[in-house]
């Protein structure tokens, strides 16, 4: 594990990835790239992804552009060993330093882990959907926990989106 140097050292622009960035507790995210334009995260570990988290906005609509949804899945190996920590503390950074207000994440009505997990981070509880999601043949609540990012300012800056915002990491890792 490479040592804590901040959270956008050392990091280098492949094709539509970053290869590397420390998370705030120091642990080394080894791939950092966007899909479709959000930002996402994975932690691997002598090859094997132990968990990834990823972010984007939430709604298409121009008044709703400051809110991004968020979501992370750890395997159940990894489960307790930080690295859900470290993917969130990277990616929440990333929307934040994006200009993204407040962020939003859905999660089944059961699973107190991720609910807590969620909670450490500050998210708090804002609803819930009745049956709203399908998975492992049943349909399940789900719960919206949201976390604001930063303060509202007036007039609010302008999201920088994913691929601009490695542009710009990238331009200024250029200069000496």
């Amino acid at each position: 594990m490479r040592p804590h140097s901040g959270v956008f050292d050392a990091i280098e622009l492949g094709d539509q990835f970053l290869t590397g960035c420390f998370a705030s507790d120091g642990k080394w995210i080894q791939r950092l790239y966007y899909r479709s334009g959000n930002g996402e995260a994975a932690l691997e570990e002598n090859g094997q992804i132990l968990g990834y988290a990823y972010g984007g906005p939430d709604r298409t609509r121009d008044a709703y552009q400051w809110m991004a949804e968020v979501s992370v899945y750890v395997s159940e190996e990894a489960r307790g060993k930080g690295v859900g920590t470290a993917l969130y503390g990277v990616l929440l950074s990333l929307l934040e330093n994006q200009n993204f207000c407040l962020c939003t994440a859905l999660i089944t009505e059961e699973n107190a882990p991720s609910a807590a997990f969620h909670e450490k981070f500050g998210f708090r509880k804002i609803g819930t959907l009745e049956n709203a999601g399908y998975k492992n043949g049943a349909w399940h609540g789900m719960t919206t926990y949201q976390k604001d990012l930063s303060d509202r300012a007036l007039p609010p800056k302008s999201v920088i989106p994913f691929p601009v915002f490695l542009k710009k990491i990238e331009d200024s890792q250029e200069k000496p």
